[in-house]
């Protein structure tokens, strides 16, 4: 499944690469998705092996142990890092707390 994912995949990947403090130990899979296609092949995987998933942003206020993240992390950029405003109206909801 892992062959299916048009991103990026790597596996033992420095996550002090991907934090702005620039501190952390290694994910033993790092996928950067380009689709949401890539994003369901990559939780499938995880699902068959039954390897936990940690989804990423940009990085920002993000601290990793030494030690890293075991399983499978998501790294959402660009277009899939960002929430449509369907997507958010969605979340939301019409009676939602999170609402400004």
């Amino acid at each position: 499944m892992l062959g299916e994912i048009r991103g990026e995949v790597r596996f033992k990947e420095p996550l002090s690469f991907h934090t702005s403090l620039r501190i952390g130990g290694f994910a033993d899979i790092f996928v950067v998705p380009q689709d949401v296609d890539d994003i369901r092949h990559a939780l499938l995987f995880a699902e068959r092996e039954q390897l936990p998933v940690a989804v990423v942003g940009g990085g920002n206020n993000l601290l990793v142990k030494d030690r890293g993240v075991r399983g499978v992390v998501l790294k959402l950029e660009g277009c899939l890092g960002a929430p449509s405003s369907t997507a958010r109206k969605r979340w939301q909801g019409p009676a939602s707390a999170c609402r400004r």
